[in-house]
């Protein structure tokens, strides 16, 4: 690997700009090792592919679904912002969230990034001619609302109310509109009376995707909400309009999830107990498993995070699966959710494991009792969590 902190040597200066130039992860690597420590997952090596055309063919048009912690904006509204910046592959970059004020805040690291970088001014000179405009309360110490790199680029933000018609770089519109976080509140969407989220979507069709056809458009976020707007974006028939990227935590089960069950149980009593139960069974509880990004977050952390939390929280905090969401499935053989469609068939979750989880709401506001099925040659089983594992609510607390 490169040693970046060898100074101005313009060999060493070329040799960096060369290898980040093709890869956003390359990029990253060189320049912002420091917000980036540990190995790349799957789903950052699949982002930066695509990002990777930004400004040098088609427009993307990308909607991108994955668990909050998972590193989507540090990739996208921070890193591909920067690089398109720093090999001017953009000309005004315009950045949306639910207010303009937490769009600012998403620009702040940007802004702090391109004053305090000195490899990125050093191999990047043109990046040192900033001008950063007033921050939203009129201050410089508040988030910032534009960011001027004088003679190349223009980076703004915006809200869901504000106008994309009035932003421009000297004449030019938007080319790249980065979308994090546009929906305020997503929960409120499992409401079928409410149309926040239907709202939004007909506005990034018809006042953005319909108007700047020439820009690349990437809308990102979790998915924990049923009708919320990433849920509708990801829908199968919006698949003309969007390249669609849907990343769960866990890609595949243990082939023997019982055992998990019994860790839980030992769990519950001492922890001691757990890790004792964990060390004599390892090679069984993780036989088959498949995670997105291991050195960010083990099966194991995340199982005690089901433990702790219960099924329908893991689901939809991790496998980006909220109950009554879009069916939708990550492989041929991936967990799946199936929805609600006349108001007679309960939904579910078939997961990698064979398990089939049931929701039963009983009234609004108590979380829903799930059911555990083996789908096997024969119908299923019904099988229920094991009464230890059951929460005074009725939830499952393990």
């Amino acid at each position: 690997m490169i040693n970046t902190k060898l100074g101005s040597n313009s060999t060493l200066s070329a040799i960096r700009r060369q290898t980040g130039a093709g890869s956003l992860c390359a990029f990253m690597k060189m320049y912002l090792h420091h917000r980036v420590p540990l190995p790349w997952s799957r789903m950052h090596k699949e982002m930066s592919t695509e990002f990777d055309q930004i400004g040098s063919g088609e427009p993307l048009h990308l909607v991108l679904a994955a668990p909050d912690g998972y590193g989507k904006t540090t990739m996208t509204t921070f890193g591909l912002a920067l690089w398109a910046l720093a090999y001017k592959h953009c000309r005004c970059i315009a950045i949306g969230s639910h207010t303009r004020t937490a769009a600012g805040e998403l620009l702040r690291s940007v802004d702090h990034e391109l004053r305090t970088n000195q490899i990125l001014r050093t191999d990047f000179p043109h990046l040192a001619a900033l001008q950063r405009g007033s921050g939203s309360s009129g201050s410089r110490a508040s988030p910032p609302r534009d960011i001027y790199v004088r003679g190349v680029a223009r980076l703004t933000t915006f809200g869901p109310t504000s106008s994309l018609g009035e932003i421009t770089f000297e004449g030019s519109p938007p080319d790249l509109i980065i979308l994090d976080g546009f929906e305020a509140n997503p929960e409120e969407n499992e409401n079928p009376k409410c149309g926040q989220s239907a709202k939004l979507e007909r506005h990034i069709h018809r006042k953005i995707l319909s108007r700047y056809t020439d820009a690349s458009v990437i809308v990102l976020g979790p998915l924990t909400h049923a009708n919320s707007l990433i849920d509708r974006l990801l829908k199968p028939n919006q698949s003309s309009m969007w390249t669609q990227r849907f990343f769960p935590a866990v890609g595949s089960y243990p082939v023997d999830f019982d055992l998990w069950f019994a860790w839980a149980e030992h769990l519950r009593m001492d922890r001691a107990q757990a890790q004792y139960y964990f060390d004599e069974h390892h090679e069984q509880l993780l036989d088959g498993v498949e995670v997105l990004w291991p050195k960010h977050e083990s099966f194991m952390q995340m199982m005690f995070l089901r433990a702790l939390h219960g099924w329908e929280w893991f689901d939809r905090n991790r496998q980006c699966a909220p109950l009554g969401g879009c069916w939708r499935t990550s492989s041929p053989n991936g967990a799946v959710i199936q929805p609600r469609n006349d108001g007679l068939e309960k939904p579910y979750i078939l997961d990698h494991a064979g398990y089939r989880r049931d929701w039963s709401h009983h009234s609004v506001g108590i979380d829903p009792t799930v059911t555990l099925r083996i789908e096997d040659e024969s119908p299923p089983q019904g099988r229920t969590v094991p009464i230890s594992l059951i929460s005074e609510d009725g939830g499952t607390a393990f």
